[in-house]
């Protein structure tokens, strides 16, 4: 072809008009996706008959989250190779996704019933928008790392594989070339935490120790995780602010603030005596009390997120908002759960033991995030809209699914037949 074929103003058209071809042949997502009927089959192909960036740009919000989901299971399938018995974030997406697809249908709510259809949409379209973005940012990186993986030739596989091995400068030149990735931070825009990320992942895809391999997998997960929720914030802010509510909950709990304030004083007191000590060791040697205490401690914290006009965000935390994962279902108010043996992380994850500094220091910046590191306790979040809190509970979710065969699944094939 031309350098003039190229300019000419015939191909835009052309292209556009191929396009429009290629889209007139999707069923529209409220012939479809509402059609009890539609087989799992029929989701498949047309996710892949489109590209990642073309779902992306689909309208239906409903259509769009559906092909979203399955885009993102077929992702994780393609990762495996290179990753072994590691789930990678796209696996964790796709659970997600379908949960977000629930709440833009508005099924995701317990009280629905009683909540006007208004707020109903709004938390909706805000998880729409959300899930539109992450995936648009983040989906078309893994498509293009499982490319070049697939079609590396011999050559560039052994040259990949020594990089990976040496880590460094090198490769992470390589995960910009390849990936075309920005590596500046993220608040200037930039995805330097995807080059973190991706780098870990090339250097799994070559790693041969089970543990090594599990470590990276982890850590890059998390790295994409933090970029993932640090966008997300404002549109999770949005989704859960009910501004009305807050004002009425702290007006009306006011005058439990005033007793708070007289009984600040004595409680100081009795701490610097060593009073708390000496009461968290009478607690613990009963049972009944450890779980009137707990109430208390739960209590307390209930009354300062009232003050600090943060009702809606914590009442949603608590008793709203979920995660079903296969056969699980992961409140996120509440520690995660245990592994079906007891133990809290797979065995490859039990203990970091790297001796790579680099590495070392990016998974030191990770588990700064684990307020509890190696450990499930204190996991559960009280106000999914702080990032922190947020992220707290998603590392150790990570963490003890990420070996978890069940989520391998296509979490649509509990829906669509």
């Amino acid at each position: 072809m031309t350098n003039k074929a190229l300019s000419s103003p015939r191909a835009p058209r052309a292209r556009a008009r191929a396009r429009r071809r290629k889209m007139n042949k999707l069923p529209r997502g409220s012939r479809v996706l509402l059609d009890s009927t539609v087989s799992l089959d029929t989701l498949g192909r047309l996710t892949q008959a489109l590209s990642v960036e073309e779902i992306a740009a689909l309208s239906d919000d409903t259509f769009r989250n559906y092909l979203i989901t399955y885009s993102y299971h077929l992702l994780d399938e393609q990762m495996r190779p290179y990753l072994g018995p590691n789930l990678s974030w796209v696996g964790f997406a796709s659970w997600a996704s379908e949960l977000a697809g629930r709440c833009i249908r508005g099924e995701q709510f317990p009280l629905r019933a009683m909540m006007p259809a208004a707020i109903v949409s709004r938390v909706g379209r805000a998880v729409a928008r959300g899930n539109q973005l992450v995936y648009a940012d983040i989906a078309p990186v893994f498509r293009d790392f499982t490319h070049y993986m697939t079609r590396a030739s011999e050559a560039e596989r052994a040259s990949v594989s020594k990089l990976a091995a040496r880590g460094g400068n090198s490769l992470r030149d390589l995960v910009k070339e390849v990936l075309r990735l920005d590596p500046r931070p993220l608040r200037e825009g930039g995805q330097a935490l995807l080059c973190s990320a991706f780098e870990q992942y090339f250097i799994a895809a070559y790693e041969r120790d089970p543990d090594a391999r599990a470590e990276r997998t982890f850590v890059a997960n998390a790295a994409v995780g933090l970029h993932e929720q640090t966008r997300l914030d404002p549109m999770i802010d949005e989704m859960l602010s009910f501004q009305l509510v807050n004002r009425a909950a702290r007006l009306a709990l006011t005058p439990l603030f005033g007793l708070a304030d007289l009984t600040r004083p004595a409680r100081a007191k009795v701490s610097a005596l060593g009073g708390a000590e000496l009461m968290r060791r009478t607690v613990s040697r009963w049972p009944g009390l450890t779980e009137t205490a707990e109430l208390a401690e739960e209590a307390r914290i209930f009354l300062r997120q009232v003050r600090d006009g943060r009702l809606a965000y914590a009442f949603s935390t608590r008793f709203v908002l979920a995660l079903p994962l296969a056969d699980d279902v992961f409140a996120v108010g509440k520690d995660v759960l245990p592994l079906d043996d007891g133990a809290m992380f797979p065995e490859h994850l039990r203990v970091f033991d790297t001796t790579d500094q680099h590495f070392r220091a990016l998974l030191d910046d990770v588990l700064a995030w684990d307020r509890t590191p190696d450990s499930l306790a204190g996991s559960g979040a009280s106000d999914w809209a702080d990032l922190g809190d947020r992220l707290n509970f998603i590392l150790d979710l990570f963490r003890s699914r990420q070996q978890n065969p069940a989520l391998f699944a296509n979490p649509l094939a509990q829906r669509v037949s």
